[in-house]
C-alpha cells in the first residue's frame, strides 16, 4: 500500500454527490534530462515508470474510480496501464498538457538560463496574465484551458474519487487558480516527480467549495487551503 493511502485515510471514506475527491499525480523521471519538456513528448524511463507505481501501489487499487489523464505519454502511458491492470477507464484529455515553453521548448535548461536569463527571470517572477515564454504560451491562456479541464472532471465525476496524471507546472497552475495564490508564488513550489497532492470538492453548499487536504503526500495538519478563489470559471465559490 502507498503511503499516501496510509497519510490521508480521511480521503478514502466512502464518496456521496455531494462530495469529489481529486488527486494530483505528476509523472515520473523522463528521458531526456532536465529540459524545458512543455509539449516535448518524452517517455518515461522504467525509473520513472517504477516511480509511479510506487506512488499508487503496485497492487491495491486505491480509492480511484476514475482516470484522467495528460495525452502526453509520460502520463499516458502510466494511465492507460493502471486502468486496464484496475478495469477502470481513463479519459485523454488534451487541457492537462504542460504549458507549451515556446522558444525554450525541448532546449536544457542550464543553456536557456545562460543565454537568455533575463527573460527566463522575468518569467518565473511575473503573474501577470500575459507573461509567458517567448512564443510560447501565456499564463492566461494556460489557466483558462487548465480550469476547463477541472470543470469537465467536476461535472462528469462529482461524487466520485478521481485520479487525475498531468505535470508539475499543471498542478501548480491549479494550485493558483483554484486557491487564489500568485502563479509566481506558484512556481516556488516543489512538485517532485510521483508526487501526489489531494484535494477535496464539496458540493453540498451549492457552488463547489475546494480543501487542500495534502501536497507531495504531506498531510496539512488541520491548516489545509480553503477557497478554490471564488472562481465561477472553475465552477467554484
Amino acid at each position: 500500500m502507498s503511503r499516501y493511502h496510509n497519510q490521508c485515510a480521511e480521503g478514502v471514506t466512502q464518496s456521496t454527490q455531494s462530495t469529489t475527491w481529486i488527486d494530483l499525480l505528476r509523472h515520473g523521471e523522463c528521458h531526456g534530462g532536465p529540459i524545458y519538456r512543455g509539449r516535448t513528448d518524452s517517455a518515461l524511463t522504467e525509473h520513472g515508470l517504477e516511480q509511479m507505481k510506487r506512488a499508487v501501489g503496485h497492487v491495491n487499487q486505491g480509492p480511484w474510480q476514475r482516470v484522467v489523464s495528460s495525452p502526453l505519454q509520460r502520463c499516458a502511458y502510466f494511465s492507460q496501464w493502471f486502468a486496464q491492470y484496475h478495469s477502470l477507464t481513463v479519459q485523454l484529455e488534451p487541457d492537462l498538457m504542460e504549458l507549451d515553453f515556446g522558444d525554450w521548448e525541448g532546449e536544457a535548461i542550464a543553456s536557456v538560463w545562460a543565454d537568455d536569463r533575463e527573460r527566463v527571470e522575468a518569467f518565473y517572477q511575473s503573474s501577470a496574465p500575459d507573461n509567458g515564454p517567448p512564443n510560447g504560451e501565456t499564463l492566461q491562456q494556460f489557466r483558462e484551458r487548465l480550469l476547463s479541464a477541472w470543470q469537465t472532471v467536476l461535472s462528469r465525476y462529482q461524487g466520485q474519487h478521481v485520479l487525475m496524471v498531468q505535470h508539475g507546472g499543471t498542478i501548480r497552475m491549479l494550485l493558483s487558480a483554484l486557491f487564489n495564490i500568485p502563479m509566481a508564488t506558484t512556481f516556488q513550489i516543489d512538485i517532485p516527480y510521483a508526487s501526489m497532492s489531494r484535494i477535496r470538492i464539496d458540493h453540498s453548499l451549492g457552488d463547489p467549495h475546494c480543501r487542500l487536504l495534502f501536497l507531495n503526500g504531506q498531510a496539512l495538519n488541520g491548516c489545509a487551503v480553503h477557497g478554490c478563489a471564488k472562481n465561477k470559471e472553475a465552477g467554484v465559490p
